[in-house]
This record gives C-alpha cells, sequence and structure tokens, in this order.
C-alpha cells in the first residue's frame, strides 16, 4: 500500500474506531490536520511579520486549537462508544498542543502583556499536563502505583520493565477496567522516553511563561519573537506526529519524538541564523541613517 493509499484510507472513521457523531468529528479533525500540516508548511517558508504571514498563521492556530478541543473527546469517549479503552497518549498530546499553540499565539498578539486571566488558566493546564507526562513516565518505568493507578499488561498484572511483554518501542497509556468495571490501571510499555520528552518541553517552556505570567521580568521584541516561534514549532510538529502515526512510518516511539526534537532544533536554528524577514520601508531606512 502506498502513503496516499494510506492516508486516503483515513478518511473512513470506522478503520479508526469510530462511529455516529465521533465519526464526523474525527473525520473534521483529520481535515483540520491536513489543513495545519500545508498551511504551517507555508508560514514555515514565507517572510515573517508581513500581514500575510499574520493570516496564515491565524489559519494555523484556529486549526491546531481546534484539533485540541476535538482531540480530548475523540482519545477518550470516542473510543469508549467504540469498546475501546480511553488513549491517555492521545488525549493529553492535543492538550500539549493546545496549549503551546494558545501561548504561541498570545505571544504573538500581546507579546510580554499576554498575562490575563485567560492566559494564566492555560498556564496552569500547562503545569498540570507537565505533571501528568511525568507521571506516565514514571509509570513506565516503576510500574508502582501512583495516584491509585498502577502500570499493568494486557493480562493486567502489574507491569515492570522486567516482565513488559509489549514489543520494543510499542506506545501505551491506556486505563483498563476489570469485568466489573473497577479501573484497575493502566497499560504501559517500556517506551517511557516519549511522555518524559514532551514533559520536558512542556515544564521548560513553563518556566519561562513564569517571569511573564508572574510579571517578574521584561522580555525585548527579540524575546518575545523567539519565544512564539519556538512555541508555534513544537506545536506544530504535534500535527506531524498525529500524521506520522496514522501512515505508520519508522516505530511507534521515533514517530511521538522525533518531531518535537526536530522542532526544538529548528527553533534553535532560527533563534542562531535569524529568519525572512520583510525588507524595511523607506522611513525606516531614513531614520536608522539618522540615528
Amino acid at each position: 500500500m502506498t502513503l496516499i493509499e494510506k492516508i486516503l484510507k483515513l478518511s473512513n472513521p470506522e478503520e479508526l474506531g469510530y462511529a455516529g457523531i465521533f465519526g464526523f468529528l474525527i473525520q473534521t479533525h483529520i481535515v483540520l490536520g491536513l489543513l495545519t500540516l500545508v498551511t504551517a508548511s507555508i508560514v514555515l517558508v514565507m517572510t515573517k511579520g508581513t500581514a500575510l504571514h499574520k493570516r496564515v498563521g491565524l489559519v494555523v492556530v484556529i486549526a491546531l486549537m481546534a484539533n485540541f478541543l476535538l482531540g480530548v473527546p475523540l482519545g477518550t469517549f470516542g473510543r469508549m462508544a467504540n469498546g475501546l479503552e480511553a488513549n491517555l497518549l492521545t488525549s493529553v498530546g492535543a492538550v500539549y498542543v493546545g496549549v503551546l499553540a494558545f501561548s504561541g499565539f498570545r505571544l504573538a498578539q500581546a507579546g510580554a502583556l499576554a498575562r490575563g486571566w485567560l492566559d494564566k488558566t492555560f498556564w496552569g493546564l500547562q503545569i498540570l499536563t507537565t505533571v501528568v507526562y511525568g507521571h506516565l513516565a514514571l509509570l513506565m518505568v516503576m510500574g508502582t502505583g501512583l495516584l491509585g493507578l498502577k502500570a499493568v499488561t494486557y493480562e493486567n498484572e502489574q507491569l515492570t520493565l522486567g516482565n513488559n511483554t509489549f514489543p520494543v518501542f510499542e506506545a501505551g497509556a491506556h486505563l483498563v477496567k476489570t469485568t466489573d468495571g473497577q479501573l484497575v490501571g493502566m497499560i504501559a510499555s517500556e517506551n517511557f522516553v516519549s511522555p518524559l520528552v514532551y514533559g520536558l518541553i512542556l515544564g521548560w517552556f513553563a518556566i519561562q511563561d513564569w517571569g511573564r505570567i508572574s510579571e517578574r521580568r521584561t522580555y525585548s521584541r527579540t524575546e518575545i519573537i523567539h519565544q512564539h516561534l519556538s512555541r508555534v514549532l513544537v506545536a506544530f510538529s504535534g500535527a506531524v506526529v498525529a500524521a506520522l502515526l496514522n501512515v505508520d512510518w519508522l516505530s511507534v516511539w521515533l514517530n511521538w519524538t522525533i518531531p518535537a526534537i526536530a522542532a526544538l532544533g529548528l527553533a534553535a536554528y532560527f533563534r542562531v541564523y535569524g529568519y525572512k524577514q520583510p525588507a524595511p520601508t523607506a522611513e525606516q531606512t531614513a531614520g536608522a541613517a539618522t540615528a
């Protein structure tokens, strides 16, 4: 099966385990994901700071935020409605994309003044998501009970790295129940690297944002631009992850982590070497010469 055939097959929601209203929502989710991939790729190479960049960038943010709002119920209620376990990595990943897309947008919109009640709410959600990622990583490594849950295999046996029955690099973080409906734990795997990487990224951005949210430090325009770029790039990497997971490229572990790491590398590149900016106007050139 070719790559194009794999992508086209995603239009059938039943193959992804969704039915009814969730079938419509997953199709909407896929269309928005494809829109994100196209528009964000355009923004990546176009001149930054122009009116066109801001318009296309707004489309990217709206698509990312819409998929954040869709991804959480699809990963939980949508799967459970069809008799499947809730996929925590997918749901938490949607929040990961949403909080970074929002903070990136707000930095471009309000700069250092992006510290209203909504900014603080999303910052708190970012902290909570960081803790959840750390929780998942610890479960996958230690196999011990945390917050009332324990890491288990599909046989509902306690999981440790020594007795893990999952294939190498298999990802998993699904809530599981016993036959009487009691929640006993989370199916997990040795793939602790993905939640660890995502948690560290979110935590690092949260530390950076604390200075702005708490009004304890000021930021130059250059710092604001770099923070905007890094957050939007990492949020965009979430859309890339979703695409890679659905077309079965590489291993699950690599599909989850490579785009996020590449986005951070690209942000570092822009920070060192700059990006395409509009040519200065005659007035700006004259002002600089006068100064």
